[in-house]
Order: C-alpha cells, then sequence, then structure tokens
C-alpha cells in the first residue's frame, strides 16, 4: 500500500526537509528515500565563496569557475594554463592556455602577452606606449607615460596584458577573473566526449569569442558577426544548443552560428522591452540617462530550449527590481513560419520546472525533476549579493551579502555550484 508520506505536496516536503537537521544535508537525506521524494524536494544548490589563501601555500594562484554538471575550469593565474576538473569524481583534463589562440582549426598557434608581477618582479617598472588603468567595472583611462619616470605607480600593478593596440594593467586577481565569461556544452555528466567550452577574455585579444575542446592546442577565435567595432569587439554571452552556438553582443543582438561549419545561420533582436542593455565587461550600449534601470542579458541553453533571462537593475540601488525570461520559438506567419524571436515565457516555472543560476561568470540550470513549486531564479550581481526570486510567488530574496572590504581577499567572485 502507497504510503501517505509520497502524497504530500511539493512544498511541504521541501518544508520538512528543510527543517531535517541543516537544510543541505535534510534534503539530501530526503532525495535518497524514493524517486517521489527526490523529485518533490529540488537539490540544494551551492554558492562557492572563494576565501583568501594563505600565501606561499601555492593554490592562491589557482581561480575556479564552475560551470554544469559538476564541471569547473581551474586558471593558474600564474602562466594562464587551465584545465578541467570534476568535483566528483576526481576526473581532470588539459585544457589549452587562456593566451594560446589560433584563427582556425589549422592556423599556427599564437601566445599572447601575458605577464605576472611575482616577488621581485612585483616592484620593477614595466616600460609602455600606452596604458590602460582598470577596474572591474571596465573603465578606462588613458594617458601618456612620463619617460623620465616610468616607473612611477606601477608597484601597484600585478598583472600585464597585451590587448589590441595598448597594454592593460590589472591590479589584482580578482580583476583578471571578472573579465572571464565562460559557457559549456556538456552531453554526459562525467565524460569529457563531445564537450565543447566558449568563453572570452582581454588576454586573447582581438576577437568576439573563443571556443575549444578538451585536448585542443589552443582556442580558436570566432569573429563577432554583428559588431565590427574594434575597440569593443568581444561577444558577451554564449550558449550552445542542437549543433549550434548563440552569442550575443553588447548590444542585446544574438548570432545563430553553426558549430561544425560557423557559418551565421541567423541574427536575434534583443528580447521585447528591453532598454539599457548592459554588461559586466562593456557597461551600457547607446544607453538612455532618463531610465533608471540597466537590463543585464544571460543565455541559457536547457536540454530542448533556449532562453535568456533579463535581470533589470536599479542604477541607484543597484538592486535586482525586475526579472523576465523569454524563450527562442519561431514568430508566426500568415505563409509559414516567421523569423526567430524571443518570446515571453509566463506562469510559474520556465518549463520543466527548472532552477535557473546566473553569475558573473556563467549561466546553468538545474532541477528539472518534475515537482510543482515552480522556478526559482539564482542571481549574483557584481560579485557582492547573492538573489533567488520565486517564478511563483514574485518574490525575491537576499541569499548572501559579501563582508565590507572581502573583494581585496579573494581571487574569483561568488558563483553557482550545480552538481
Amino acid at each position: 500500500m502507497e504510503s501517505a508520506w509520497t502524497n504530500l505536496p511539493g512544498e511541504i516536503m521541501e518544508l520538512i526537509a528543510d527543517k531535517a537537521g541543516d537544510a543541505l544535508t535534510g534534503r539530501a537525506l530526503s532525495r535518497s528515500v524514493c524517486r517521489s521524494w527526490r523529485a518533490a524536494v529540488p537539490e540544494t544548490p551551492r554558492l562557492l565563496l572563494p576565501a583568501a589563501a594563505a600565501r606561499g601555500a601555492g593554490d592562491e594562484y589557482a581561480l575556479v569557475f564552475p560551470l554544469s554538471r559538476g564541471w569547473s575550469v581551474v586558471v593558474d593565474v600564474r602562466d594562464t594554463s587551465c584545465r578541467l576538473s570534476h568535483l566528483a569524481t576526481g576526473a581532470t583534463a588539459p585544457l589549452p592556455r587562456l593566451n594560446a589562440v589560433r584563427a582556425t582549426a589549422g592556423s599556427r598557434v599564437v601566445h599572447l602577452r601575458f605577464h605576472l608581477a611575482r616577488g621581485d618582479d612585483w616592484h620593477r617598472p614595466m616600460r609602455r606606449r600606452w596604458e590602460v588603468r582598470m577596474n572591474p567595472a571596465w573603465k578606462r583611462s588613458f594617458r601618456l607615460p612620463d619617460t623620465e619616470h616610468a616607473g612611477t605607480g606601477d608597484e601597484q600593478f600585478r598583472i600585464k596584458i597585451k590587448f589590441l593596440w595598448y597594454s592593460m594593467f590589472l591590479e589584482s586577481d580578482l580583476q583578471f577573473s571578472h573579465l572571464l565569461r565562460f559557457a559549456v556544452h556538456v552531453p554526459a555528466a562525467a565524460s569529457t566526449d563531445g564537450m565543447l567550452i566558449m568563453m572570452y577574455h582581454p588576454v586573447q585579444g582581438d576577437t568576439g569569442m573563443v571556443f575549444c575542446r578538451p585536448g585542443d592546442a589552443a582556442w580558436t577565435k570566432l569573429d563577432n558577426p554583428i559588431d565590427d567595432d574594434k575597440h569593443v569587439y568581444n561577444l558577451v554571452e554564449f550558449a550552445y544548443l542542437d549543433g549550434k552556438v548563440f552569442a550575443m553582443d553588447r548590444g542585446g543582438t544574438t548570432a545563430v552560428i553553426d558549430a561544425a561549419t560557423l557559418e551565421v545561420l541567423d541574427l536575434v533582436d534583443a528580447p521585447p522591452g528591453t532598454r539599457n542593455v548592459s554588461n559586466k565587461l562593456l557597461g551600457t550600449a547607446n544607453g538612455d540617462d532618463t531610465v533608471m534601470s540597466l537590463d543585464y542579458l544571460h543565455l541559457v541553453a536547457l536540454p530542448s530550449k533556449l532562453l535568456v533571462v533579463r535581470v533589470r537593475i536599479n542604477k541607484s540601488s543597484s538592486e535586482p527590481e525586475g526579472f523576465d525570461v523569454f524563450e527562442l520559438g519561431r514568430q508566426d506567419h500568415r505563409d509559414g513560419e516567421g523569423k526567430l524571436a524571443w518570446r515571453e515565457v509566463a506562469g510559474d516555472d520556465v518549463g520543466g520546472n527548472y532552477d535557473l543560476f546566473l553569475d558573473d561568470h556563467h549561466a546553468t540550470f538545474g532541477g528539472g525533476g518534475g515537482g510543482d513549486s515552480g522556478s526559482r531564479i539564482y542571481y549574483v550581481h557584481d560579485g557582492k549579493e547573492a538573489y533567488c526570486y520565486s517564478k511563483r510567488h514574485g518574490e525575491l530574496e537576499c541569499v548572501y551579502s559579501s563582508p565590507e572590504g572581502s573583494e581585496e581577499q579573494c581571487s574569483t567572485m561568488p558563483s553557482w555550484f550545480v552538481p
């Protein structure tokens, strides 16, 4: 005879799981009872909070960026070498150095200039023609060097990158990691077979984005097919679905690209009602000063659909004030299928009851167990606060706030880890 416990509503099951010891253990135990309980109690997401490493231990140079299905990219900031790491299985796979790039899969590998100041080098003057002082908001101030005092102030810079026609100077590992954006296609949870990693960082120079597969000798460049402005050339969001790469530019337009041939198949306009499109790398494109909010767009590839999440941020408070989800599909047309466009997703969930996880480094999803609690959007903005938004209840909760001054201690920003 079936137990009455299996018929409890999902929301009640979640409350019981959260009360069983600590929430993490309670949910894990509840999910192990049976399939019904596993479907009713979503897995608890983890927020990775980097701590200051002890100097001299060696691990302070390792920057960890969670991706999806338990995989992470680990970057050694000393030489930009990186690898894949799977926390649950301990599996690893080599990746090219971040600054090893090539124009096509068969072309020559180029290692772009990168320098990390350490030890005595920290105070060594760096000669330059142009200098760009950077902060995490991607603000720039150009100045010509004073040839008589070429070393003045250089001791504050930790990382030097050759970028376009000038050099970029970064004061900390945190600034270096803040400029990274990742996306990954993982067909099998514990295997690298068929995996494709997409990313961008200024260390890769004048390109829209780069991609590689585990074992490649270099990251292959993919030009920006939307905007050819060399000053702000890079793409800002990436995703992969059904053999296609989706790449968004600074204005919110998304290019649909065949992953095998790299042919541009279509261009998709920004979601309806979007204004003041902004991103962490380039700031606001063609902003309207009369509108007191900024729209951040995040591409999320679910197993059978592509979404874009629009997070509206209040300019004054820098806090989220709205979350809208759109699905990519064909517009209705009397002569047949119309053009690709974003259509707003109504209701309690995004289809399949998935939860969405968005931070400064990547976007992914979790859940999909078939429960009835509706979708949640977990969001980290500017690496300082983490929020949880319930689509069913329209409620926003701040679940984490960084302590004052913690930015100087960490090498990466808080990010969501979804097993």
